[in-house]
């Protein structure tokens, strides 16, 4: 790559792992900060059920209802044990995890650039809300990302070298990763990849019969869950499943989720562009286009993939799946960032990064980011008089999330399913008798499709709507969107 002149270069060791530890200091600051500040919801209840179960039954249990390998459940039931169950306690793991990603950026950063473009790229990393949501969610996206990110790290290393304790820990460590999540596949069929693509082209020290070795090994640790995910993966191919297949906007929502905005989404791009100019400019050379392959390699295979396979088999691409992208995402934009010559431009942009990122990273911990049922519960549980009936649409709702907040709620507890005939969404005589108390119906509404509106069309004959009350929040693309709402329905008279 051409040399620059923005005065931002760190041959000094403690000028460079100064700044690296400042970073890390504020990465551990923005995980934790307000991380309870939003209530659990849906998925992060389900994450709580299925840990708190006796160790022996998560798996059997996970299974059915997870559709994911079991290792994060594993790693969050002791958590649990250790530190309890409540929201900052919990999500405190995931925390953890997305800080000890630092060390295996810098060191994977390294490996493939220079400490300038580690140093960006670990700005980028810090400031992101997505990296910051993700950090306080009860799920495995965290650990997925950790262990992709040393994956990677030790494969590498291997290449590099070859030093057997490389190559355990690069075995261990993709092991680790496909236990955790499905698309955590997807970055070893990268890896894979990049080793066919040197082969082919002789550029490789590690020969055929070696690397078949450590993928039998990496295999090999795996079969004891394949026994179980295989079947898995053909029911679900046998039934409709809840995803719908993806279309082009998602792969550019993949990218926006990344920054955390579309402001920040067409700034990464803008430099991902300014880059290719220098590729194809000429002014890159091979080395580095060797190491910027790698990096698009790492990066597009666990978007692509998927998403192809989302329409050839069936649908399972969600823009958060493959988070393991976002960290090559940044790599890339901090090399366009590094290649900018003048000290002026690159100072500029820095800054805007900087300013934009700040901003988004604000406005994530002002607003309320996840389904607020906390504030549902607390709402119904100040409202509702005994004797009055809580009726909640989709009845899985109650296990996973309301039965966590619920506590001595006043009131009876009854789930509506969302499955079978529309005439069977309350048991008939259920109903009646209900309607024969006439008791206030307090209706909550999540997850419930168009069997809201077929449930409230359904009994507006013997009640009316007194109250409707949806609860906002803001998504990962900051849209205003209510996934909750509650009704309160009183007898006609």
């Amino acid at each position: 790559m051409a040399k620059n002149d923005s005065g931002f270069e760190f041959e000094d060791n403690r000028h460079f792992y100064g700044v690296v530890g400042l970073l890390s200091l504020f990465t551990i600051i923005t995980r934790f900060l307000l991380i309870d500040s939003d209530s659990l919801w849906l998925d992060e209840g389900l994450s709580i059920r299925l840990a708190s179960l006796p160790f022996a039954k998560i798996f059997t249990e996970a299974v059915p209802v997870d559709h994911n390998p079991p290792l994060y459940l594993y790693l969050l039931h002791f958590w649990i044990e250790i530190f309890g169950n409540s929201a900052a306690a919990v999500r405190s793991l995931s925390a953890v995890m997305n800080i000890l990603m630092v060390p295996f950026i810098v060191l994977t950063g390294e490996k493939l650039f220079n400490r300038k473009i580690v140093i960006i790229t670990l700005g980028l990393f810090l400031l992101s809300p997505f990296q910051v949501y993700f950090a306080q969610e009860t799920r495995a996206y965290s650990l997925l990302n950790l262990l992709s990110i040393i994956s990677i790290y030790f494969f590498l290393s291997v290449l590099e070298n070859r030093k057997k304790w490389h190559i355990v820990a690069y075995i261990v460590s993709t092991a680790l990763l496909i236990h955790t999540h499905v698309y955590g596949f997807f970055i070893l069929l990268a890896e894979n990849l990049w080793v066919l693509i040197l082969l082919l082209k002789r550029e490789s020290e590690l020969k055929l019969p070696a690397w078949i070795v450590i993928q039998g090994s990496i295999g090999l640790l795996f079969v004891p869950y394949a026994l179980t995910f295989i079947p898995l993966v053909l029911s679900i191919q046998q039934k409709e499943y809840w995803i719908a297949p993806p279309g082009i906007l998602h792969l550019g929502g993949t990218f926006v989720q990344f920054c955390g905005s579309l402001r920040l989404g067409l700034l990464f791009i803008g430099l991902c562009l300014y880059l290719a100019i220098q590729y194809f400019g000429g002014k890159i050379n091979d080395e580095m286009k060797g190491r910027l392959h790698f990096t698009l390699l790492w990066m597009s295979t666990p978007i692509l993939v998927p998403f192809i396979l989302s329409w050839i088999v069936m649908p399972f691409y969600l823009t958060r799946y493959p988070i393991a992208a976002a960290i090559p995402f940044y790599f890339l934009a901090a090399v366009g960032c590094a290649s900018l010559r003048k000290k002026s431009i690159f100072r500029g942009v820095m800054a805007l990064l900087i300013v934009i990122s700040g901003y988004y990273l604000v406005q994530y911990y002002s607003n309320v980011t996840r389904e607020p049922w906390r504030e549902v519960v607390a709402d119904v549980r100040q409202a509702a008089a005994p004797g009055d009936q809580i009726l909640v649409g989709a009845d899985f709702c109650i296990r996973e999330i309301f039965g966590y907040y619920s506590g001595n709620i006043q009131g009876e507890v009854t789930g509506l399913s969302r499955e079978g005939a529309e005439d069977e969404i309350i048991e008939k005589s259920k109903y009646l008798q209900l309607k024969s108390a006439g008791a206030t119906l307090w209706f909550i509404a999540s997850h419930f499709g168009n069997r809201e509106e077929v449930f409230l069309q359904q009994v507006s004959v013997d009640y009316k709507i007194e109250m409707k009350r949806p609860y906002y929040q803001y998504d990962l693309y900051n849209r205003t969107v209510d996934h909750i709402r509650l009704y309160k329905l009183v007898p006609v008279e």
